[in-house]
């Protein structure tokens, strides 16, 4: 498909990820993106999704400009990676009936919410839905030195349209834009797509070389905050230890992530989440940075965390509840003694992700918008995002504006949240 913008004719290639083309450009292409969009994080996540990946390659002469993965979403399974529910919870579809039934009475809506969640299922599904496997990310790859990198992503955006059009999808959509996808986010502006932030995501930028600089960051009453936290941990007598291999600690501490994910309402089995990590540990255990937390010869606490381009993600945690909010397992580990081991490892930053809000600001975490993004091919589709989006985005400005205040910090980083998005804060 040509490029609108570059006198290098570009084409589009759609096929499945195991196609040697799309092998080749993407282990390239991964280079100068996230870990969510590395080749082995597919690897290790994509089959607990369930649905089935498309890859769009852009070429210029043969030679790979841009990549976009996305997945077709079929069933109403997954909160990740499904196009309501990664975005839309039953408590917010009594906003959706008021943005497209002005005037319901609330009790109405109140009644019609559930039933109106199968709707909802049926206007979003199938959809094609451009999002890492459980990365909390929607990326394009892009060639370094492309001549026309916003031509190839808007040529990617238009095979996808053309490929969803052609298999019946309703609905194509962006769900975690973040970070450094401000090319993205305009190419999707440019095709049309209907965009609001929906959440705040946090990063902790690593300019230290020892922690007691990182402590001295802090305000007086906050650094004595912190150091309280470590000291009570000391006094526990709990250690952290760095785990050279996921199989020392593999039993314990999936039984403890088990039970914090059934501890915030997620149904997920010991199996599940075993052949999750041993897949991880399979793809990226050449990338991991695994501590764990011990009282005794107990496992409290542990969180898995791996490292790409100078970024360290964690991203799989586990706790004893009972012994960390009396000892602050949680803090201790996440928080400060995974930055002593970043410091040690030389990395720049660590990526919290969205969630936890609070936690991550009083950490020193900056604070970034995530945005979303709907193209709808049905318009009944198109009239729900057309009138939700907007007020969903304005929620989490004034949300995210109210935590700001809360916790006494600037609310400057709010500024350009809607002009990004094209929609009014």
């Amino acid at each position: 498909m040509p490029s609108r913008h570059s006198p290098v004719t570009v084409q589009v290639l759609a096929a499945e990820p195991d196609d040697p083309r799309v092998r080749e450009a993407w282990e390239t292409l991964a280079a100068e993106g996230s870990l969510h969009y590395t080749p082995a994080w597919f690897a290790a996540l994509a089959p607990d999704v369930g649905e089935r990946l498309i890859v769009f390659l852009a070429l210029r002469a043969d030679r790979p400009a841009a990549l976009l993965p996305a997945f077709v979403a079929r069933r109403p399974r997954d909160a990740v990676h499904h196009p309501r529910r990664a975005v839309l919870g039953a408590g917010q579809m009594i906003q959706i009936l008021a943005a497209l039934v002005p005037g319901l009475p609330s009790l109405i809506a109140r009644v019609a919410q559930r039933p109106l969640l199968g709707v909802v299922d049926r206007l979003l599904l199938p959809g094609l839905v451009f999002t890492s496997p459980f990365g909390y990310a929607s990326e394009v790859l892009i060639a370094p030195g492309d001549p026309d990198p916003d031509g190839a992503i808007d040529a990617l955006l238009a095979a996808a349209q053309a490929w969803a059009s052609a298999h019946r999808l309703r609905i194509l959509a962006a769900l975690w834009l973040g970070g450094p996808q401000t090319r993205l986010l305009a190419a999707l502006r440019r095709a049309g797509y209907a965009i609001g932030a929906v959440r705040a995501t946090y990063r902790l930028r690593v300019p230290w070389s020892a922690f007691d600089q990182y402590l001295a960051s802090f305000h007086s009453a906050r650094r004595v905050r912190l150091r309280h936290e470590m000291a009570t941990f000391a006094r526990g007598g709990l250690n952290v230890v760095r785990v050279e291999t996921w199989s020392a600690i593999e039993a314990p501490a999936v039984r403890l992530a088990v039970a914090l994910q059934q501890r915030y309402g997620e149904r997920i089995s010991v199996e599940t989440l075993t052949r999750r990590y041993r897949r991880a540990a399979e793809y990226l255990g050449h990338a991991a940075l695994y501590l764990a937390a011990y009282r005794g010869t107990d496992l409290v606490g542990f969180v898995a965390a791996f490292q790409h381009n100078g970024v360290l993600y964690p991203k799989f945690v586990g706790f004893d509840y009972a012994v960390s909010e009396t000892w602050f397992v949680y803090f201790n580990l996440v928080y400060y003694r995974l930055l002593e081991a970043a410091m040690a490892l030389g990395i720049r930053e660590i990526y919290y992700g969205p969630s936890a809000d609070a936690g991550k600001l009083l950490r020193g975490c900056d604070i970034e918008p995530v945005y979303c993004g709907y193209r709808a091919l049905s318009r009944g589709a198109d009239r729900l995002v057309r009138r939700y989006l907007p007020r969903l985005h304005r929620q989490t400005v004034e949300r995210t504006r109210a935590l700001l205040a809360r916790l006494d910090r600037d609310p400057a980083p709010l500024a350009g949240w809607g002009e990004a998005a094209g929609v009014a804060d």
